[in-house]
């Protein structure tokens, strides 16, 4: 489908040429519908044309390196292979023979490091195939499954077994109840209804057009939640031109810029507020648990981040606002109101999809103090106590108790829900079918994590991740400030260039590591490392939501 913003009107129409049906709009099963495609009838002097792939009814999202493969244009010019490929080909096959052929020896006369130019003939390939976008990033991520295999590491079986974890299993349960959300227009009707109740000055505005994709991207992708809110944004600004003095054109377009760069700026933000938010959030809780045998909450998450996502949210409005919209006085509401009134009470399939989405978000919250408290094991002097069926009796015991039902198993639990209430706005299915849910999982972003923990045990299984902490020690000599900052500053400039989850999925073991030689907490750099990686905002490339703002200029 491609959705076209005229100088009159707002029309859908198919990119066969074929008109969709304003019958049963949200009907998965009717039409089959490929992507949306915004053209700006007053932009066409800019030549400017907004083309973002998000397809709700077939695989809507996009992989992580699309924006930095080269697009058609390019690959027609240079051919499937342009030079920045074939140097990252280059590099990565040099540094694969080079990595397996010289023998690394400890200084102590140990073999405690005879197996790390193993593991470094791996990682430095994958690098360089991650950094000049050879392959996918998806691709790249499973060469753990083929190579530490054949470097006698370990099975390939043992390395496919990292590859989905309890929070691969979140992904899966939290993007099919967001699936859902969308099959029946929830996320449209939560976005309309905060920026009709919100805005009615431009300051009021520009937030009312903030708030939805910071909140929608705490749970679903960035990406589609900004490509969601930009053609409303769009029209407003269209409908708000077309009433305007010629003495308001300039401030008005200043105003425009502004907002749109806000809107993709705060689907970025709201990737730091939970861990499904954004990958490298989930790499962080893996490794700690896998580490050190403690598990981050959803709602020990939320608690310590959500707060920051706010105050970044709210710096971020002033600084757009006093840099884009002081000179605005008025921003026209009509398409807004047009919108909210199409939209009218709410039906049964919206109630059904909110009502288990709240109750979703609830649960893990309060994981802590439900499931992880009941269900369980407890283990006392090293043996499982079966008599024992909760953590407090547990603790009286004085024994060990171990949560079994985590927030993967809850996010499951509700999406199954789903696929038992028949809908009422397409009788032929329920509230969501595996087919729907299928093409909203982002199977791409679950391998990529799954890259990270794999890599993660080869790093552990060499001694990797020491042999490199011992080349930086002399970093532990900095104050903790500096050092934080120094390690925020690296990966805020690599983010930019390089996918946020591979640059987080190399770093964090060896920082986990270099924290644990040196007596530091290994939060200590672990969650800026995280934090860092989503802020990427000067580039284009950096992350999906630039690059759709950026084709509007």
């Amino acid at each position: 489908m491609s959705q076209a913003v005229t100088n009159d009107s707002i029309k859908l129409v198919d990119k066969k040429n074929v008109p969709v049906s304003s019958k049963n709009k949200n009907s998965w099963s009717k039409e089959k519908v490929s992507s949306f495609s915004v053209e700006g009838g007053r932009n066409s002097a800019r030549n400017s044309v907004f083309d973002f792939e998000y397809n709700p009814r077939g695989s809507r999202y996009l992989d992580v390196d699309d924006g930095i493969l080269p697009d058609a244009d390019k690959r027609e010019k240079s051919g499937q292979w342009p030079p920045t490929r074939i140097v990252g080909a280059v590099l990565a096959v040099l540094s694969f023979i080079i990595m397996s052929l010289i023998e690394i020896k400890d200084p102590n006369g140990t073999d405690e490091f005879k197996k790390v130019n193993r593991c470094l003939a791996v990682l430095l390939p994958m690098i360089f195939l991650w950094l000049f976008s050879v392959f996918s990033p998806n691709l790249t991520s499973l060469m753990p499954i083929l190579l530490f295999p054949l470097f006698e590491l370990d099975s390939s079986s043992n390395y496919a077994k990292v590859y989905l974890t309890d929070t691969g299993i979140l992904f899966v349960g939290v993007f099919t109840v967001c699936t859902a959300m969308e099959a029946c227009n929830v996320h449209k009707r939560i976005a309309l209804v905060i920026i009709d109740k919100i805005g009615k000055t431009p300051a009021t505005i520009l937030l009312g057009f903030m708030i939805p994709p910071w909140f929608l991207s705490l749970f679903s992708s960035n990406a589609g939640a900004c490509a969601m809110i930009l053609p409303i944004a769009m029209a407003t600004m269209e409908t708000t031109i077309k009433e305007a003095d010629e003495e308001e054109m300039e401030g008005l377009k200043l105003y425009e810029k502004g907002l749109y760069i806000a809107i993709a700026y705060s689907a970025t933000i709201g990737g730091v507020g939970t861990i499904i938010a954004t990958p490298p959030n989930n790499v962080v809780t893996s490794n700690i648990e896998a580490d050190y045998g403690v598990a981050m909450s959803f709602g020990n998450w939320i608690a310590a981040f959500l707060p920051l996502s706010i105050v970044l949210q709210c710096f971020c409005f002033a600084i757009m606002y006093l840099t884009y919209g002081r000179a605005v006085k008025k921003i026209s509401r009509d398409y807004i109101k047009t919108e909210v009134q199409k939209l009218g009470k709410m039906n049964r399939d919206e109630i059904w999809v909110c009502g288990i989405f709240l109750f979703m978000i609830t649960w893990m919250v309060c994981h802590e103090f439900t499931t992880k408290v009941w269900i369980g094991k407890c283990t006392v002097d090293g043996k499982v106590n079966d008599q024992i069926l909760n953590k407090y009796t547990c603790d009286e015991a004085l024994g060990k108790w171990k949560g079994l039902f985590g927030t993967g198993a809850i996010s499951l639990t509700c999406a199954t829900v789903l696929f038992l209430v028949p809908s009422k706005i397409d009788r032929k299915r329920n509230l969501i079918n595996w087919k729907m849910a299928e093409s909203g999982i982002p199977w791409g972003i679950i391998i990529l994590m799954g890259g990270g923990n794999a890599l993660s045990k080869g790093f552990k299984e060499t001694n990797t991740t020491k042999w490199i902490a011992n080349f930086i020690a002399p970093l532990a000599s900095l104050p903790h400030f500096w050092l934080v900052l120094i390690i925020v500053a690296l990966v805020a400039v690599l983010t930019e260039i390089t996918s946020n989850t591979a640059t987080t999925n190399i770093l964090l073991p060896i920082l986990i590591k270099f924290s644990d030689e040196n007596n530091m907490h290994p939060l200590l750099l672990a969650l800026p490392t995280a934090l860092a990686a989503s802020m990427a905002f000067m580039l284009p490339i950096s992350t999906p939501t630039n690059a759709v703002v950026l084709v509007r200029f």
